[in-house]
């Protein structure tokens, strides 16, 4: 056994998984909310594009916090840097002259990945 697990499990927890929180951090408080099937839709939808838990973005919204997380933000630049590679193809394409079919190929990807990005 190395000397890391020992400490471990002499405090009782299992081996590997997330440290415990300090006790004041831990949210072991639950509020009831009522809503419609519409509302829970449109928060569903809202927590799905932001990449948060409908819980953490009802959290972050009621207490101030910033509702965008790093996987949305993450989730723009791949989109964005997706549309600046299909442009820099379509320069490409039209220098050379390749610009029919291929061109409304790639339109069609931008369209797609702005649509994605509203």
């Amino acid at each position: 056994m190395s000397s890391g697990s020992s400490s471990r499990s002499s405090s009782g927890g299992s081996q590997g998984g997330r440290p415990r929180k300090d006790p004041e951090e831990r949210r072991t408080i639950s509020h009831g909310l009522y809503l419609n099937q519409k509302e829970k839709r449109e928060l569903e939808k809202r927590a799905e594009a932001a990449g948060l838990s409908v819980n953490e973005l009802l959290r972050r919204s009621a207490l101030g916090g910033e509702p965008i997380s790093e996987t949305a933000e993450r989730r723009t630049l791949t989109e964005l840097r997706s549309i600046g590679t299909t442009l820099e193809q379509l320069v490409h394409q039209t220098a050379s002259g390749k610009v029919e079919a291929q061109t409304q190929y790639a339109l069609a990807d931008l369209r797609k990945a702005i649509n994605r990005l509203r």
